[in-house]
C-alpha cells in the first residue's frame, strides 16, 4: 500500500511538473521583500536585546533582597537570642 502512495505522489508530481511552467518574481518585489524582511529583523533584534538599564534594575533588586534577607535573619537571631546560664565562679 505504501508503494501505491508513492507512485500515485509521483505520478502527481510529473503531470504538475508537465502542467506548471516556473515563475520568476519581478525584480521590484524581490526588493520590497527583501526591505521588509530586514525590517522586520532589525525589529525583532531591537526586541529581542536586554536594555543595560534593565538589567540593572533586575541586579539592584536582588542586591536589596539578598539585604533584606540578611537584615531578617539578624533581626530573628537577635529576638530568639536566649542569655546562656551563667556558671557561678568556684569560690576560695
Amino acid at each position: 500500500m505504501n508503494q501505491e502512495y508513492s507512485e500515485s505522489f509521483q505520478d502527481i508530481e510529473t503531470r504538475l511538473a508537465q502542467t506548471l511552467a516556473p515563475v520568476a518574481p519581478a525584480p521590484a518585489f524581490r526588493a520590497r521583500l527583501r526591505e521588509s524582511l530586514l525590517t522586520a529583523a532589525r525589529h525583532q533584534v531591537l526586541l529581542e536585546k536586554p536594555s543595560e538599564l534593565r538589567w540593572l534594575w533586575v541586579i539592584g533588586a536582588a542586591v536589596l533582597g539578598s539585604a533584606a534577607g540578611v537584615l531578617a535573619l539578624v533581626l530573628r537571631a537577635r529576638v530568639n537570642h536566649k542569655p546562656s546560664p551563667q556558671v557561678a565562679a568556684p569560690s576560695h
